[in-house]
């Protein structure tokens, strides 16, 4: 039975390391200030995230 439980071990044990996919992550924080740097971009002044924004003519909007 020793045999059996080792095997067993062993196959879960795979299946667990092989199952695992790893993801490249693209991040795009333009407040991520050390990425910014790795690329050569300066910290900006005013930063608006996400970057795309929908508004109407009567809304107000408060930057700060």
């Amino acid at each position: 039975m020793k045999c059996h439980r080792g095997q067993l071990i062993i196959i879960l044990a795979c299946l667990v390391v092989y199952s695992c996919t790893i993801f490249e992550k693209d991040f795009d924080n333009p407040v991520d200030f050390e990425a910014n740097e790795e690329k050569g971009i300066g910290a900006p002044t005013l930063v608006f995230y996400p970057k795309t924004q929908t508004k109407t003519t009567s809304d107000s909007v408060i930057v700060g």
